[in-house]
């Protein structure tokens, strides 16, 4: 029998050389993946023929760029194994994590480590937590959204893998700093009681290990979202900015598609696409960050100390907790996180409302 993919012969579908890898790898993804009914056979020729015709729609015939081998890998996988789940078109332009819990065939779950097939910098650590909606042959629980629960008690997903590419550390300790940028997510939290240490949930923590530095954002027992960022300031040795929403802004209970697009004027925070701009300060909150975040990565510089230069940049990101200069955890979220993307770039609200139009079909059903 002929190898697609290598032989041009006719009637046969053709393959160069970079779709051909991109077949190899979907046939792997099937076999590592175990799905029940959709057994690859690499010796029938029919089954490869109908997996190069995915391959040939999906793959460009000018694209060579080995590094995106595994995103196309993943639409075909995606479309040959439950096409009707949802569509993850979404906008891929300055995308540089992205966690999708919440489509069972774009991820792999080994052990505590998950690894989105997207082709991006994107495996994430579970700590204490578990995957839920999914089961072990790779099919859904019609009954569940397939998420990550979170449970408190310092259960979180480390998703740092990203850092390094967020901040690239020049030899004199500076960082490219980020004026831009987005970090979007489907959560569905619990009502918290009341009790000050449970008052916050953490959506994410951008943390400069062993100091009081970071990025990070909350929500309240209200609804309220408070986004607050900690970084060193040359003069007075430590920076506070931040702003919030107006009240009972986020949902509890049910599915939430939340979107912080942080800009050099300021942070917008998009609800199921709905958008406005967060405020410094609100009627009835302590004015403790009297100063607007401007920008996303920015501000966390080094600190010279004679000829020894401390980096004080962000190397942990943190899914569902915040992290304190001890290194104690606080602020734990109690609910389900389903999918979690970093941009480096601000996006829209056409990009946001595009993002939640595709992505809404199994969450609240529309």
């Amino acid at each position: 029998m002929n190898n697609i993919g290598d032989t041009v012969t006719g009637g046969e579908i053709i393959l160069n050389s970079f779709q051909s890898q991109v077949f190899a790898e979907v046939v792997e993804k099937f076999k590592n993946f175990g799905i029940e009914g959709q057994k690859i056979d690499s010796d029938s020729y029919v089954v490869q023929k109908e997996l190069a015709r995915f391959v040939t729609e999906a793959v460009p015939v000018d694209e060579s760029d080995i590094r995106q081998i595994p995103r196309y890998s993943q639409i075909v996988f995606r479309t040959i194994t439950n096409p009707e789940l949802y569509d993850t078109d979404i906008v891929d332009e300055g995308l540089i994590q992205w966690l999708e819990i919440g489509n069972p065939t774009s991820f792999f779950s080994k052990g505590k480590i998950i690894s989105d097939m997207s082709g991006l910098k994107n495996d994430g650590n579970l700590v204490n937590t578990k995957v839920d909606g999914f089961r072990r042959n790779g099919s859904i629980d019609n009954k569940k959204i397939p998420s990550v629960i979170l449970s408190g008690k310092r259960s979180f997903i480390n998703a740092s893998s990203v850092i390094d590419d967020l901040l690239e550390e020049g030899e004199d300790g500076t960082t490219n700093g980020l004026l831009d940028g987005t970090i979007e997510m489907w959560v569905n939290l619990d009502k918290k009681p009341m009790g000050k240490q449970n008052q916050y949930h953490t959506l994410f923590n951008a943390h400069v290990t062993g100091t009081p530095f970071g990025l990070y954002a909350l929500v309240g027992r209200n609804g309220e979202l408070r986004v607050v960022k900690h970084h060193y300031d040359i003069e007075t040795e430590k920076r506070a900015e931040g702003c919030y929403s107006p009240i009972r802004t986020i949902p509890f209970g049910q599915w939430a598609h939340l979107a912080l697009v942080f800009t050099e004027e300021g942070v917008i925070c998009y609800v199921n696409g709905e958008g406005y701009k967060l405020v410094p300060e609100m009627r009835g909150m302590p004015k403790q960050y009297p100063d607007t975040i401007r920008g996303f990565m920015n501000g966390f510089e080094p600190i010279v100390d004679g000829e020894e230069i401390i980096t004080l940049s962000p190397d942990k990101m943190l899914v569902g907790i915040s992290r304190g200069a001890d290194n104690k955890f606080k602020h734990t979220m109690v609910g389900k996180v389903s999918s979690f993307r970093i941009y480096e770039s601000a996006l829209d609200g056409d990009d946001i409302e595009k993002n939640f139009s595709e992505t809404k079909g199994q969450y609240i059903g529309e």
